[in-house]
């Protein structure tokens, strides 16, 4: 039988303590991820911030569909403020409301405005040459 196959049947305890023991290195072979769905909210936002003072982003990543929006919304403003340096943001995307992704488009624009850099990673004027 498989670990996968027990965690709806255990308690939010021993869940916590099992992803305890697996950000801690205790407990090898089993992937964090698989725990998201089975931890309740308070626990999940705890495990994440574990995460992050471990700066261990990458089981982050897979937890953002299980967060609820104040905890996407603080990871997005410690992404701006600078604490958070290698997280995606733009994994955060999904997941946060729409004022956010206007004022993230705002401050994008804005920038470009100010520094004159293309507001778009992509050069698109190669759409429009003409193929030889």
């Amino acid at each position: 039988m498989k670990l996968i196959h027990l965690l709806p049947f255990m308690d939010k305890e021993e869940l916590k303590e099992l992803a305890a023991k697996i950000i801690n290195g205790e407990a090898k072979g089993v992937n964090l991820v698989v725990l998201y769905p089975f931890l309740d909210r308070a626990d999940l936002d705890e495990l994440v911030d574990q995460l992050l003072e471990k700066q261990n982003y990458k089981p982050i990543y897979g937890a953002l569909p299980f967060l609820g929006k104040d905890k996407v919304s603080q990871l997005y403003d410690r992404v701006q403020a600078g604490e958070l340096e290698g997280f995606k943001e733009q994994a955060l995307l999904p997941f946060l409301g729409k004022d956010k992704i206007k004022a993230m488009f705002d401050d994008i624009v804005k920038h470009a405005t100010e520094t004159g850099e293309a507001a778009a990673d992509e050069d698109v004027s190669d759409l429009f040459e003409d193929e030889e």
